[in-house]
């Protein structure tokens, strides 16, 4: 490989290698602007839902101290018979007690635990307060001051840990306080109590959880068929530690979103690499065609000089030596004469060659189309070729079609497309020297065709060899002198006449080109040699 060629294919894969994995790793990392906007749309939904949430459970507990308070201050009715039908009501409420300021006093009311002995509940409930005494002098603080204050209690006995305790202090005038409490079943709360409210605040919009997690446990959905998310966005519910409020949008979460960034931008950073690298392969294959295009030209240049060069020194030469008078016979002089128009000729041909690709690619070539018989044609090439080809060793068979070989075309530019085909067949010949030049026509289409039994093409390179200034570099073609624009020539004039040109060749069986034209009839297949 040429080394230009090895450092531009090494460089343009850096390039397009360095750019893929900035892209891959900015896309990936980066968070979308869904992600960021769900969110936020998660933060500010949860905070406003929780709040809501709270401020509705410190209302019904703050009923239920309310209600407390009055049942036990009345002096009509004793706590024994006023208490019941109030947990009866409220059946989230398991467990009521009340006890004096030293928590030595405690008196119990339940409908579901036996209060009557109550040897295991009143020293655990006396042993709970003492632990949580700091908070206790702080809610009679606040009492004092005209404030009702609830607080959780911590520290559960195992025999009531599916309960939570809220503490509260209740107090009249001239009397020292009481402590009062709930055992509340959280559970039956949340769903009974604080269900209907959260299933009020989404509107069916948004998928809202409580999870208790200590147990990683799943206590009230909105949207039971939903499975929830532990990894959700929560918050922790004020009276309720350990009980969390999650929020997440139908249908969507983060993970989901995530998720699907993630492919996207995985399809899209294939899709990319796909056409980067297809890219870079275009890039790639268009310098090494404009590499070699440059290292064609060049060696035209180089091929057009010498061809010029060696009809001009021959021409010169001659010349010199008829002016001088160093030829006395006229036969010499004649054969001398001769030698003079081959390569005048030779040298006009290159020069044509030249020309006429000069209009070619300047789109400025004009072709005169008249009616013409093509095997009046060839025949003129022929004898006008017939001296120079036997002159060379050559044995030539001209095969005309029977038909009348009418076709619409330029005179001069099948002239000189069937030349260029002659100059070939000359010039790839190696030991066996014969031309067979055939016409006809066949499926609507006239054709001329040129045989020889020279080199022979490889069928790799057939496309190649109708490529401006392509030459075959190896073997007995690379030796042959020639400007490579023969069949680029050849093609262009075939194009023109709206025909095709058709190559049947092996290396080392030799060549036959068929010039296609259209009839003078309507004609709807193209020619296949057979």
């Amino acid at each position: 490989m040429n080394p230009t060629l090895k450092k531009i294919g090494i460089s343009l894969l850096a390039v397009v290698l360095l750019a893929i994995l900035s892209y891959a790793i900015i896309k990936i990392n980066a968070p979308s602007a869904d992600e960021k906007a769900i969110e936020k749309t998660y933060a500010d939904q949860l905070d406003a839902i929780l709040f809501s949430v709270n401020q509705y459970s410190e209302d019904v507990v703050s009923k239920w101290v309310s209600q407390i308070d009055t049942l036990v201050g009345s002096p009509s009715k004793s706590k024994a018979t006023a208490i019941p039908p109030f947990l009866t009501e409220n059946t989230a409420i398991k467990l009521i007690f009340l006890s004096d300021s030293t928590f030595n006093q405690i008196q119990l009311y339940s409908q579901q635990f036996d209060t009557s002995g109550s040897s295991y509940l009143k020293p655990y409930i006396g042993q709970l307060l003492t632990t949580n005494k700091e908070k206790i002098d702080k809610l009679a603080s606040y009492r004092k001051a005209g404030y009702q204050k609830k607080q959780p209690l911590t520290e559960k006995n195992p025999l009531l840990d599916s309960l939570s305790a809220l503490s509260f202090i209740l107090q009249k005038e001239g009397r020292p306080y009481q402590v009062c409490g709930f055992f509340i079943n959280t559970d039956l709360f949340i769903q009974e109590v604080l269900g209907p409210r959260i299933q009020a605040i989404t509107q069916d919009k948004f998928i809202i959880t409580v999870i208790n997690k200590a147990d990683q446990r799943f206590v009230y959905s909105n949207e039971p068929g939903e499975v929830p998310d532990l990894n959700l966005q929560s918050n922790e519910l004020w009276l309720f530690p350990g009980y969390y409020l999650s929020i997440s949008i139908k249908g969507q979460t983060i993970e989901k979103l995530a998720k699907q960034r993630f492919n996207t931008y995985l399809y899209l950073i294939l899709g990319l690499n796909f056409l980067l690298i297809l890219g870079g392969f275009f890039v790639y294959r268009n310098i090494k065609k404009e590499v070699r295009l440059a290292k064609i030209k060049s060696d035209f240049v180089s091929n057009v000089s010498h061809e010029i060069k060696t009809p001009l020194a021959l021409i010169s030469m001659f010349v010199e030596t008829l002016q001088m008078g160093r030829v006395q016979s006229e036969d010499k002089k004649e054969e001398y004469y001769n030698i003079l128009s081959q390569e005048t000729d030779r040298l006009t041909n290159i020069v044509n060659k030249i020309l006429n690709f000069s209009q070619m690619e300047a789109g400025k070539r004009k072709y005169t189309f008249e009616s013409i018989d093509l095997n009046e044609i060839v025949c003129n090439v022929m004898q006008s070729y017939d001296f120079h080809l036997r002159n060379l060793g050559f044995t030539f068979l001209f095969e005309p079609g029977n038909e009348l070989l009418r076709i619409e075309a330029d005179r001069e530019a099948v002239s000189e497309a069937v030349i260029n085909l002659l100059d070939n067949a000359v010039k790839y010949s190696s030991e066996q020297k014969e031309i067979k030049v055939k016409t006809g026509m066949k499926e609507g289409y006239t054709y001329v065709e040129v045989s020889d039994k020279g080199i022979g093409i490889a069928p790799k390179e057939h496309q190649a060899v109708f490529d401006k200034f392509y030459r075959v570099t190896h073997g007995a073609v690379h030796n042959t002198k020639g400007s490579g624009l023969g069949l680029a020539l050849v093609k262009h004039i075939v194009e023109a006449h709206k025909g095709r040109i058709d190559l049947v060749s092996n290396k080392g069986t030799g060549s036959t080109f068929r010039l296609c034209f259209p009839g003078k009839y309507s004609v709807s297949k193209l020619l296949h040699l057979q």
